[in-house]
């Protein structure tokens, strides 16, 4: 092998080198695309999950809210039902107690209904009795002055 056989076989071997060579630096510069890509993409994906957790915790928080207004509502709603049943607890006695007192007024009324009944015949027990008495004075004035009368007559004879 001379020099120019040599010389031939290391300018095709340059050759292929330069070639791979080329071929790798395609491949390099298409892998760091790639990676470019993937970082950009990857950096979106970050993005999109930041604003997803951001909304989580958004929704969270707002969640939190309305667990807490709808306790604030129920207890609300218990203290209201609570309050109702008490007045509706309160009327039932007041109804009781009035039906109570309109029981004892009845009995009184009739108590005195029958009481001022007794009275209406004491009195007129009272004025018969006075009648009568009347009477008999009468009857007892004009049997004196008979019996006067009788008297004188009997004396005069």
């Amino acid at each position: 092998m001379n020099l120019d056989e040599q010389n031939k076989q290391q300018g095709q071997q340059i050759t292929l080198v330069q070639t791979e060579l080329g071929r790798q630096k395609q491949e390099y510069q298409r892998l760091e695309r790639n990676y470019k890509e993937v970082v950009a993409d990857n950096e979106e994906k970050q993005k999109a999950l930041d604003v997803g957790i951001q909304k989580t915790n958004e929704m969270k928080r707002a969640k939190e809210k309305v667990e807490r207004e709808n306790n604030a509502l129920e207890n609300a709603k218990k203290r209201l039902t609570q309050e109702k049943n008490d007045a509706i607890q309160e009327k039932e006695n007041a109804k009781s107690y009035m039906n109570n007192l309109f029981r004892d007024f009845d009995w009184l009324k009739k108590k005195t209904d029958e009481e001022q009944a007794g009275i209406l015949k004491l009195e007129r027990d009272r004025n018969t009795l006075k009648t009568q008495i009347l009477k008999m004075i009468k009857n007892n004035e004009e049997n004196e002055n008979m019996l006067q009368r009788k008297n004188q007559i009997i004396s005069t004879l």
